[in-house]
Formats: structure tokens, sequence, C-alpha cells
């Protein structure tokens, strides 16, 4: 079982990151803030393309969703490489390798240091102290969290604009609740939902797995993102600012104990990241296109914030 959490994980890391980086790199960042960026930028596409597909008639799955995001976002790369060069773009495989790697502009080390003591830290803390990787706590909050992923799994709609736990025809047949489905931010619930087809495993060990990425990778690359565009020539501060981003009780500690708040752990796990992107707005000595399109990602951070747990924009 343990063995289905690492891949789970692992599902989730890269759900996040590949169409992530594409759509970073569109918006010409460089690969280290494409990189600390993808987990915001992927989650707003996942979420939005849920609540459109059923809008067309379409189920939704994990390859449905993987394959449209990865689609678009390399289709905004294509459009923005060409409006670079002003050419036409062959879409090999080495030119997106390039795309998505690039060059990390002397910051490998510190996104590796980040990261390295993010997964060490939740691994210590959070990993080792569940009873078992399908582990959840019966009450409160889960009743909706772990019954909407197991509805957004067996109905294909996995969509914030109509959640429910009685998605299904059966399920709605016997509804002690007619009528209520309606808007809940369900980002954090699509990314399970989708990990746990991926891997074929129980909704409540795609949660812990989902939320052990969350707090161990995603969190101290979004803050990474935010402490670099602050403190750019601070190398000492950046680097002791890893040990730093996990050293706080309440956050994203409490989220797990209160409530829990899993939505809400994923919305200020990004928020970093959407800070960042707020801060490109005003860069000085761009162009309006360039402004424009710092813009429109700030805007994309905006959505991934409001479909996870709109508080995060406030």
């Amino acid at each position: 079982m343990w063995c289905d959490f690492v891949w789970c994980a692992l599902a989730a890391t890269l759900f996040l990151a590949l169409p992530g980086v594409l759509l970073c790199r569109a918006f010409r960042f460089d690969a280290a803030a494409s990189l600390c960026c993808s987990f915001m930028a992927a989650t707003a596409l996942y979420a939005v393309l849920a609540m459109v597909l059923p809008l067309v008639g379409v189920k939704a799955s994990w390859v449905v969703l993987l394959c449209l995001a990865l689609a678009l976002a390399a289709c905004a790369w294509a459009v923005s490489h060409f409006c670079a060069r002003g050419a036409a773009v062959v879409l090999t495989g080495d030119a997106l390798r390039r795309a998505c790697c690039g060059r990390l502009s002397g910051n490998a080390g510190l996104v590796v240091l980040y990261g390295t003591i993010g997964i060490a830290v939740v691994s210590v803390i959070f990993v080792c102290n569940i009873s078992s990787p399908d582990a959840f706590w019966r009450a409160w909050d889960n009743v909706h969290h772990l019954s909407s992923v197991r509805a957004f799994m067996e109905s294909g709609n996995f969509s914030s604009l109509t959640t429910t736990s009685y998605a299904t025809a059966a399920d709605a047949a016997v509804t002690p609740f007619p009528g209520e489905a309606m808007f809940y931010p369900s980002a954090w619930h699509c990314l399970v939902a989708m990990v746990a087809q991926a891997v074929g495993a129980q909704p409540a060990l795609a949660a812990n797995a989902v939320n052990a990425v969350l707090m161990g990778i995603v969190l101290p690359l979004s803050m990474f993102a935010l402490l670099r565009r602050l403190l750019p020539a601070s190398l000492s501060v950046l680097a002791c600012g890893a040990a730093c981003v996990l050293a706080f009780g309440t956050f994203p500690w409490g989220f797990l104990t209160f409530g829990p708040l899993y939505p809400n752990l994923m919305s200020y796990a990004l928020l970093p990241a959407a800070a960042f992107a707020f801060l490109t707005v005003f860069d000085r000595g761009i162009g309006c296109g360039r402004r424009a399109a710092n813009i429109a990602f700030f805007v994309i951070g905006l959505v991934s914030l409001a479909l996870s747990q709109p508080n995060a924009v406030f």
C-alpha cells in the first residue's frame, strides 16, 4: 500500500508540473520560475477544463484532463514561441524539451534545496505519523471531501459548478438532498480524483499523497519563487528560507488537524506563486505587450486560488 502512496505522490507531481511548466514557459518566464509556478498554472487549467467538459457532454477522467491540459499548454507555448521568433514553430521532441527545461539561471541548487528539505520534513512529520497510507480523520469536512472525490470518479463530472456527493444517476435517485448540486471550489478534489484514477487507489490514500505533495513540493517551490523575486541578490537568505517554509504550526500543519481544510491547504500552498505573478505586473522597463502577458498570468493565478478556495484571493 505504501508503494501506491509513492505512485500517487509521483502522479500528483507530474500532473501539476508537466502542463504547468509548458504554460509558464509560454509566458516567457525562465525555467526556475516556470517550475515553481507550474503547479499554480496547472491547477487553473484542470479546474477550468473540469467545468467546461460537462457543458459539452464529455466525461472527465485523468487521461482526458491531462491530455487536454498538455495540448492547451503546448499550443500556448507554440504561439508564444512563434510571436517571439516571428517564424513557424516545429513541435519536435527536442523543442519541447528545451521549452520545458531551458536554463535554471543559476537557481538549480536552491530549487533542489527547497524541494529536498520540503520532502524530508513532510516525510518525518506527516507521512511517518499516519497509521496507514489510506488513514483519514472520520469527521467534519472529510465527509464532504472524500465523498466528492468518489462522486467525481464514478460520475465523470469533476466540475466545481455542480459539486455533490450524489453525482451518479443511481445516487441521485436516493439522495436525501435533492437539488443540492451547487458551486464548491473543487480543484483539490479534481486533482485527488485524477490521481486516484490513474493509480487505481482509494480516495483517502490519494488524498494523503496529494496533501504530502502540496506541503513538501508545491508550497516550498512556490515560496521560493516569491522570495527569489523579493530578494534576488540575497542567496544566503534564500537558502535559509528553505528551512523556514514548513517551520510554522498553523500553516500548513494546522490545516490537517482543523477541519481538515484540504482545499484551503492547496490554495495557500499556491498563494506565494500568485503573489509572485502579481509582482511581475509592476516590472520596470517592460513593454505593454509583456505587461499584458504578466497581467494575464496573474489572472491565471487568481483562477487557481478561486477554484481551490476563494478566501486565498482575499
